[in-house]
C-alpha cells in the first residue's frame, strides 16, 4: 500500500504447534523445528504446516530438545547476568 516492493523484504516467521509430552511440563506450545527439507518446502510454499508435521523427514525427532533447569530469573529482560544461564539442581 504505497510502499516499495521492488526492495526485499526481510522478515522472520516463528511456526508454533502444540507441545510435545517432553516439553508439555514447561508449556503447552513448542516450535516447530523443521529440518532442511522442511525449510525447503516451507519456502517454496509446496508445503502447509499440517502437511510439514505429516511428513516426517521434515521435522526433527520429538527428543531433539534437552531440558535444563536453569534460573527463573531469565524470564524478565531486565536480568541480563550470565549467572541466569547457569545450570540449577531440579
Amino acid at each position: 500500500l504505497g510502499k516499495d516492493v521492488s526492495s526485499p523484504l526481510h522478515s522472520a516467521t516463528i511456526l508454533t504447534t502444540v507441545a510435545t509430552e517432553q516439553l508439555s511440563s514447561i508449556h503447552d506450545r513448542m516450535p516447530v523445528v523443521l529440518t532442511s527439507a522442511g525449510v525447503d518446502a516451507w519456502l517454496m510454499q509446496s508445503a502447509d504446516i499440517a502437511d510439514l508435521s505429516a511428513n516426517s523427514g521434515t521435522l526433527f525427532p520429538e527428543d531433539f530438545f534437552t531440558i535444563t533447569p536453569i534460573s527463573r530469573r531469565i524470564n524478565s529482560v531486565r536480568n541480563q547476568s550470565e549467572d541466569d544461564f547457569e545450570v540449577i539442581d531440579d
